[in-house]
């Protein structure tokens, strides 16, 4: 009985495959703690106690399924007919198996990401184990404009440590005010900059910017959340300045970029040392050359050196390989 002498029954509520509440409980449980096949598999152990054993059946065969090659128009028709099965036989076991099957569909290229409670700072969704930070919007040009940002951060350092030869194309990715483009572009003069962000409003301040400050080597340009919608092998080189943490698609964002990067193209990343607790920057808007190198070096990019010699910043570079 599931109340006895007024009072739940707890172990029938935990322990029994054949409590309504219990299966409830512990997919309600599975929700709460985002733990969702870590409490499967735990489950399929203990529906082997005595009693109905058919949801340990399908949540197993689910695990497996989860792990298995199919592609994933199979794996929905397999879903479905799983589910026509499951409400002949009991409603709430396809309910609970339709529930686990949230997250079994993930494209290949997504793997890495989820989607947890988010942190003060964050979006809630993590790439390779990181949380991916809120963007800083239009609202901070004051900020990346600000008077002691030399001091603090030295990009002119950063700047010259490029090695930027006069007729490279340089994207500059989520450039905001621009002010790294702006004090590239005299460095490629024969070549240009172009100046990538996703705000429409970053594009008309450096398009006026551009215009006032008389650089027409730099190529205001709006990209995507997903990509920076450049042609094929069309720049030398990619430099991303404490941008990349905010990408809400990295994997996607380094797919598109090695795409336009011409073969030994190099790309850039200035991040804030997440290894220094001295740097005065949120822990979300940090990384560290350790996760760095794990995300770009799944996304086929090819490690060269890591600059430390920033006040705050990493200054990793990669290369696209040559063939």
């Amino acid at each position: 009985m599931f109340w006895r002498s007024g009072e739940v029954n707890f172990r029938s509520l935990f322990f029994r495959s054949d409590s309504p509440q219990g299966v409830s409980f512990l997919f309600f449980w599975v929700w709460l703690t985002d733990s969702r096949f870590l409490v499967l598999r735990f489950s399929c152990f203990l529906f082997t106690f005595p009693g109905d054993s058919s949801i340990a059946r399908w949540i197993f065969n689910l695990i497996l399924f989860k792990n298995c090659s199919l592609p994933k128009h199979m794996k929905r028709l397999v879903i479905l007919a799983f589910l026509i099965v499951g409400l002949f036989a009991n409603p709430l076991y396809a309910g609970a198996f339709l529930f686990a099957c949230s997250g079994c569909l993930a494209d290949k290229e997504s793997l890495g990401n989820s989607i947890q409670r988010a942190a003060s700072d964050g979006i809630g969704k993590f790439h390779m184990g990181r949380e991916i930070a809120k963007v800083m919007g239009h609202e901070g040009i004051d900020w990346l404009e600000r008077d002691t940002r030399e001091n603090e951060e030295a990009p002119s350092r950063g700047i010259a440590a490029l090695d930027l030869k006069p007729d490279d194309v340089v994207a500059d990715v989520g450039a905001g005010s621009g002010y790294h483009t702006f004090r590239m572009a005299p460095l490629v003069p024969k070549g240009r900059v172009v100046a990538v962000d996703i705000q429409p409003e970053m594009i008309a301040f450096l398009e006026a910017r551009a215009k006032e400050l008389g650089h027409a080597n730099v190529q205001p340009h709006l990209g995507s959340i997903d990509g920076v919608r450049l042609p094929a092998e069309s720049i030398d080189l990619a430099l991303m300045v404490d941008a990349y943490h905010e990408f809400s698609h990295p994997a996607e964002m380094l797919q598109s970029l090695m795409s336009a990067l011409r073969p030994g193209g190099r790309i850039v990343l200035l991040e804030y040392r997440a290894e220094d607790p001295n740097v005065p920057i949120k822990p979300l808007h940090k990384m560290s050359e350790a996760q760095i190198r794990k995300e770009f070096e799944a996304a086929g990019f090819v490690w060269k050196k890591t600059h430390d010699f920033l006040p705050w910043q990493h200054l990793v570079v990669f290369e696209k390989p040559r063939d």
